[in-house]
């Protein structure tokens, strides 16, 4: 869109600094003050891109089949932003059963995923010796984008003795 401003007349007064006559001189050459001058300006408007929010999908929790019990297990998740704006700090969790595994049943990174992209996070856990049994994993992405939003996705690994 174009828009312009203009005024048919300007009022531009007389200089009045100058070293030794030199404002005086400037009035004189510019016929200074005047009244008959018009100016116009014109502005081109254009929409900016609009910048969608951070939208992160639902993660997916991804492990192995089974595991030996005693073993280590690598538990991994994909977050992909599917809004027009980076997330920023994303805290990602992941809930473990103490009962089958070894150490803190919550564990939680912070990572950001950029706009479009998608972004891996892992998290190793150590299973407990001796133990059989579903260990369910809970998976949760908690951010800030026009408003606070939690998803959460559950996988398992079956541990063998």
């Amino acid at each position: 869109q174009r828009v312009t401003l203009g005024s048919p007349t300007i009022v531009f007064p007389q200089v009045s600094a100058g070293c030794g006559g030199l404002g005086g001189t400037i009035n004189t050459l510019l016929e200074l003050p005047r009244d008959d001058i018009a100016i116009s300006l014109d502005f081109s408007l254009r929409k900016g891109a609009d910048a969608t929010p951070a939208r992160l999908a639902t993660p997916r929790v991804t492990a192995p089949k089974s595991a030996r019990s005693g073993k280590s297990v690598t538990l991994k998740t994909q977050l992909r932003n599917t809004g027009g704006t980076a997330a920023q700090g994303v805290k990602v969790c992941l809930k473990s059963p103490t009962s089958l595994v070894k150490g803190k049943a919550n564990r939680c990174v912070r990572t950001n995923v950029a706009a479009g992209k998608t972004r891996s996070v892992s998290f190793k856990v150590a299973t407990k010796k001796g133990k059989r049994g579903r260990a369910r994993f809970q998976i949760s992405a908690e951010y800030t984008s026009a408003g606070k939003k939690v998803i959460t996705r559950t996988g398992h690994v079956t541990l063998m003795k």
